[in-house]
């Protein structure tokens, strides 16, 4: 719906379905304690693999956004040097 625009609109379609994705292996974990599902090997490897690249994935777009940020202060810092030919 509408959260989904706003979302990709402000990420990218990727990112969107990693925290969908994220989500469902947060919702598994609570289904273990709300609803006291049975926990299996598989399952909680599962998770853990969902989670981890979760995690992963956004520490490595927060380092790329931090770069470019530092990249674009950088820049603008720059002084241009005004032509003498005036």
């Amino acid at each position: 719906g509408i959260v989904t625009v706003l979302q990709i609109k402000a990420t990218s379609p990727l990112s969107h379905n990693f925290s969908g994705t994220a989500k469902a292996g947060v919702q598994s974990m609570m289904a273990f304690y709300i609803w006291g599902n049975e926990p299996t090997i598989k399952g909680v490897l599962g998770i853990f693999a969902v989670l981890s690249g979760s995690l992963l994935y956004t520490y490595v777009k927060m380092n790329e956004s931090n770069q470019t940020m530092h990249l674009m202060r950088s820049v603008s810092d720059v002084e241009i040097p005004k032509s003498s030919d005036n």
